[in-house]
């Protein structure tokens, strides 16, 4: 499909993320990218999706959060306001703690995230990772 072959048509998106996953996000209509229903299902399907999402649902803080309890990393394509979230930093993190490396400066020299984020990987036996950031970590309680 080409970019100029933009899908208008609700009805048909859905179908299209429902049976071939949400990242086909990228194949709405900017009107489309900008539905609260089409782009929760996208980014419930593909947490990564959120990249196509439009600016106002970026900062919308249910798609955000449906956005990375599905993929952490998604909070790469937040907008700032939700990358400075603590409640949206906190999921990201509880789902991918390498989605750190995304929230804002100040979440990520928040006492309370980093916490979460050590707690996480000790959890999820995730030490060698653990062992490669201890610097950033120790720098950061």
């Amino acid at each position: 499909m080409e970019n100029t072959e933009l899908i208008t048509d609700k009805r048909l998106l859905i179908e299209l993320l429902n049976e071939k996953g949400g990242y086909n996000l990228r194949f709405a209509s900017d009107e489309l990218k900008a539905d609260r229903e089409v782009v929760l299902l996208a980014v419930n399907k593909d947490g990564m999706a959120l990249e196509h999402a439009s600016h106002d649902m970026r900062n919308y803080r249910e798609v955000v959060l449906a956005a990375v309890n599905q993929d952490g990393k998604a909070l790469k394509h937040a907008s700032d306001d939700m990358r400075n979230d603590r409640e949206v930093v906190l999921a990201a993190v509880n789902q991918d703690g390498k989605a750190l490396k995304h929230a804002s400066d100040d979440m990520r020299n928040d006492r309370e995230v980093v916490l979460a984020v050590v707690k996480i990987f000790l959890e999820k036996k995730q030490e060698g990772f653990f062992l490669y950031h201890f610097n950033f970590l120790i720098d950061h309680l």
